[in-house]
C-alpha cells in the first residue's frame, strides 16, 4: 500500500505576522495518482474533496507524493507546485526554466516524483520573488551509490532556483536555476526546513545530513543567499532508513525538532531567529509502541516518521508508523512525560 503524508511547511514564527492576512500556506496538494487540494477555511476547518487535475501535466503521468511542495499568493490561490523536480505554474504548465531540477538519472530512475518527505520547499518574499529548494544526487553519486555495498547515503547536493513570478506575463521565469547550496555532502532523504528570521523579511533553512546529527545552515534574503555553516552535536545517530523523517520549527520560532525513521530517538534544541543559533540540545527516546497488527499481536511500532509542535510550543507530537504520541517539553519525569494520542 502506498501512504502519502501531509506535509504542512508554513511557520508563523515572529508575533507581528499572526495579525497578517497573507494565505501563503493556504491550500496543498497531496496524493499521487489522484490528487486533491486540502483547503485551509474559517476558524481553522479544512476542506479536502477538491480535485486537482494532472492531466493536462507532462501527459498525465504527474506524481504529487511525499517530496511535493507547493505555495499560494497573498490571497489562497496556488502560485507553484512541485512534485520535488519541477516546479508548475498555476496554468499547470512547467514556469519556464523550471523542469528537470536535478540528478537526471534519479529522476528516471524515480519516474519523476521525489517520494520523500520535505525533499523541497517554497521561500517567499517580497515584490513576488521566491525561491525554490530541493535535494539531489549528482550522476556520478547516483551510479556509485548503484554500485557500491554499503553506501551510506543517496543524496549528495542540495540546490536552489530563484523565480520571478511577474515574469513571462504573470506566469513565473527562473533568475537562477540548479545552484548548489550543498554538493559531495551525505544528506538525509528528509528532514528539511525553514523558518522567518527575526528581522520578519528572511529565512533560515537547515537540512540534516545522514547518519550523523550534523545540521547545515543557510539564509535566505531577498538578494541573496548566505551560508551559515554547520552545527554538529554528539547525539543522536540517525539511522540509515532516513526515507520517513521531518524537522519543524515551533510556531514562535523558538525551537527546533527532528527525526528519521529508525532512530527511536527526537532532537530538541532552542533556535535564536536572529543568530541562527541552536542552543541548549536534548534528545528523547521514543517509547515503543504495539503495532496493532491483526497477524501478530507481539508486533511493535518503533519508527519515528515525523512530528510537529503544538500551537504554544509546549507538546511535541511525534507519528510513528501506526501510532501518535505527545511529548510534554516541560515535563522532567520520564515515566509521564510521554502520552498516547491515537
Amino acid at each position: 500500500m502506498k501512504t502519502s503524508y501531509l506535509i504542512c511547511i508554513f511557520l508563523i514564527c515572529i508575533n507581528s505576522l499572526i495579525a497578517q492576512t497573507n494565505k501563503f500556506n493556504n491550500e496543498w496538494i497531496c496524493g499521487t495518482l489522484y490528487s486533491n487540494i486540502i483547503t485551509l477555511k474559517v476558524n481553522n476547518q479544512f476542506e479536502f474533496d477538491r480535485f486537482y487535475d494532472t492531466t493536462l501535466i507532462s501527459g498525465g503521468k504527474f506524481y504529487f507524493d511525499c517530496g511535493g511542495s507547493n505555495i499560494c499568493d497573498s490571497n489562497g490561490h496556488l502560485n507553484f507546485v512541485s512534485c520535488g523536480f519541477d516546479v508548475i505554474g498555476s496554468n499547470k504548465n512547467f514556469v519556464d526554466g523550471l523542469d528537470s531540477i536535478g540528478g537526471r538519472e534519479f529522476m528516471k530512475y524515480n519516474g519523476g516524483f521525489s517520494g520523500y518527505s520535505q525533499y523541497s520547499i517554497f521561500l517567499p518574499f517580497a515584490n513576488h520573488i521566491y525561491y525554490f529548494v530541493n535535494n539531489s544526487v549528482s550522476d556520478s553519486f547516483w551510479a556509485y551509490y548503484n554500485n557500491t555495498p554499503g553506501a551510506v547515503a543517496m543524496f549528495d547536493e542540495l540546490l536552489y532556483c530563484k523565480i520571478d513570478m511577474d515574469g513571462n506575463a504573470g506566469t513565473g521565469k527562473c533568475l537562477d536555476r540548479e545552484i548548489k547550496l550543498l554538493q559531495h555532502e551525505n544528506l538525509s532523504m528528509t528532514q528539511m526546513m525553514a523558518c522567518k528570521h527575526g528581522n520578519g523579511k528572511d529565512w533560515w533553512l537547515f537540512k540534516q545530513a545522514q547518519s550523523v546529527n550534523k545540521v547545515f545552515k543557510f539564509l535566505f534574503t531577498q538578494d541573496s543567499v548566505i551560508n551559515y555553516g554547520i552545527q554538529t552535536f554528539i547525539e543522536p545517530i540517525f539511522s540509515l532508513w532516513s526515507q520517513g523523517g521531518q524537522s519543524m520549527f515551533s510556531q514562535d520560532g523558538t525551537k527546533y525538532a527532528t527525526t528519521c525513521r529508525g532512530t527511536r530517538k527526537i532532537f530538541v534544541a532552542d533556535f535564536n531567529r536572529c543568530s541562527g543559533e541552536l542552543s541548549n540540545p536534548l534528545v528523547y527516546d521514543l517509547p515503543p509502541l504495539n503495532a496493532h497488527s491483526t497477524f501478530d499481536s507481539t508486533m511493535v511500532d518503533v519508527l519515528s516518521e515525523g512530528l510537529a509542535f503544538s500551537p504554544n510550543g509546549r507538546f511535541l507530537y511525534v507519528n510513528m508508523y501506526y501510532n501518535i504520541q505527545q511529548l510534554d517539553l516541560l515535563d522532567s519525569d520520564t515515566s509521564t512525560r510521554w502520552s498516547v494520542v491515537a
